[in-house]
């Protein structure tokens, strides 16, 4: 996944190894913050996904990882927006950036246990 966002991130742009390895290793860390959920269990369904893969998820990884940070090498001024990235990790995977508003409308309401008084 890593690998699909960053030629999106440089495109045909030649980079210095050392501006390569630092988007890369960005890439590699917004994708695996964003597929976490499915670490919590062996048989977690891809459904998962849905949990931090919406309109929600950008926000969340400029929380994480911080704003964009802008770093110079060999005289080339590189970019690194983490939350861009993030859009770019559930564009890849949705093709779209779904709303939050729709993973919650799947959630249905648990029936409410009423306690008997004794």
């Amino acid at each position: 996944m890593a690998a699909l966002i960053i030629n999106r991130v440089i495109g045909a742009k030649p980079l210095d190894a050392e501006a390569r390895q630092f988007q890369e290793q960005a890439a590699r860390e917004v994708a695996s913050f964003l597929w976490m959920p499915l670490e919590f269990g062996s048989g977690a369904p891809t459904a998962v996904l849905s949990l931090l893969m919406n309109s929600v998820g950008p926000a969340l990884v400029r929380l994480v990882f911080g704003a964009p940070q802008v770093r110079i090498y060999n005289e080339q001024t590189l970019a690194v927006d983490y939350a861009w990235m993030a859009e770019a990790v559930i564009m890849s995977c949705f093709g779209r950036i779904p709303d939050l508003a729709e993973v919650v409308g799947c959630v249905e309401a648990e029936p409410a246990i009423v306690a008997k008084a004794s």
